[in-house]
């Protein structure tokens, strides 16, 4: 007859590994990431596959100057012949492309006022100083109610330029715009591709009236969003 006693050397071996297993969840719950953290600052890509990279957060910030279209309340305040004070809503947008990069942004509204930016060059990332003309003005009320600022004459402007990609020659593969109408040279540049329309913040002085009577004329709030796109 066989001895029992060589049996409990295995089954003591066999309780510690179970007793091993079953703590291994209690431990590596410990480690877990925290896959709904998201930190506004950092990166907070919640896939491997969608990190571009580890120090910055995948989701671009939205432009400044994105949504500044319709509708668009301005408020006019200053001392001027003429009662135009108040807040004036336009209802009519465009942007026009004057070539050179100098582009015509101009909202109008029912009430027959004019809100005009004539600026260029304009060069993505920088901010334009000269080469700015603005009027405000409504015909149907006559001389009084005509304002202006030019660069070229001493007026204070500017004019920071978001996003702009100009109709010049793009750098780019053959994949990336020859389809889009573009003509490819030898160097893989889309030439004669559309431009991509401006998105701005405009920030102007007091407008100058041109009246006899003068005084100027503000314009709130400001910096004053574009968005051509």
């Amino acid at each position: 007859m066989a001895d029992p006693l060589p049996a409990w050397p295995r089954l003591c071996t066999l309780a510690l590994a179970l007793l091993a297993c079953a703590a291994l969840p209690v431990a590596w719950s410990g480690c877990a990431p925290e896959e709904s953290y998201e930190d506004p600052a950092g990166d907070d890509d919640s896939a491997a596959v969608d990190d571009e990279d580890p120090d910055e957060d995948d989701q671009p910030d939205p432009l400044a100057c994105a949504g500044g279209t319709l509708p668009a309340t301005f408020t006019f305040s200053g001392d001027f012949e003429g009662d135009f004070a108040g807040e004036h809503a336009f209802d009519s947008f465009e942007c026009t492309d004057q070539n050179g990069d100098s582009w015509l942004l101009r909202y109008t509204n029912a009430d027959g006022w004019q809100f005009r930016i004539s600026a260029g060059p304009l060069v993505a990332g920088e901010t334009l100083t000269s080469g700015i003309d603005i009027t405000l003005q409504n015909n149907g009320l006559g001389a009084s109610a005509s304002f202006s600022g030019r660069t070229s004459l001493g007026h204070s402007a500017s004019l920071e330029v978001e996003q702009y990609v100009s109709d010049a020659c793009i750098p780019c593969t053959i994949d990336e715009h020859c389809g889009e109408g573009g003509q490819c040279g030898e160097d893989n540049c889309c030439i004669g591709k559309d431009p991509v329309a401006p998105c701005v913040l405009l920030t102007t002085d007091p407008l100058s009236a041109t009246a006899a009577g003068g005084g100027t004329l503000s314009i709130s709030p400001q910096p004053i969003p574009i968005d051509c796109r």
